[in-house]
């Protein structure tokens, strides 16, 4: 991650070098609303990979956050952190939060 303090940098799809990086500066209430979503679901504590080997195909997902000299890079193949049951899990998932909180503060261009 190149970005600067405050910025979000988010690729659409990492294995198409020319997609658009997306650059959201987050400032003042959805910034804090987005580390206290982070906080919550424990980000900082997600496993370095989550795999699930019975699907060949299907969703691959990474993540690398440095804030407040706090480090977490990880990624999953169809597997996501507090996805226990499958997509017939009744709950949102942390992965679900955490993916609502980067929505907020990219309307629009995050999928």
């Amino acid at each position: 991650m190149n970005g600067r303090a405050g910025e979000l940098v988010y690729r659409p799809n990492v294995w198409s070098p020319g997609d658009q990086v997306v650059v959201v500066m987050a400032i003042g209430e959805e910034r804090e609303k987005f580390w206290a979503v982070a906080e919550a679901v424990n980000v900082w504590q997600w496993r370095k990979e989550y795999i699930n080997p019975l699907v060949l195909d299907g969703l691959q997902w990474s993540l690398e956050i440095l804030h407040l000299g706090r480090l977490i890079v990880c990624a999953g193949s169809n597997s996501f952190p507090g996805w226990q049951n499958g997509p017939e899990f009744p709950e949102k998932c942390e992965f679900d939060r955490f993916l609502e909180a980067v929505k907020e503060l990219t309307p629009g261009k995050f999928k």
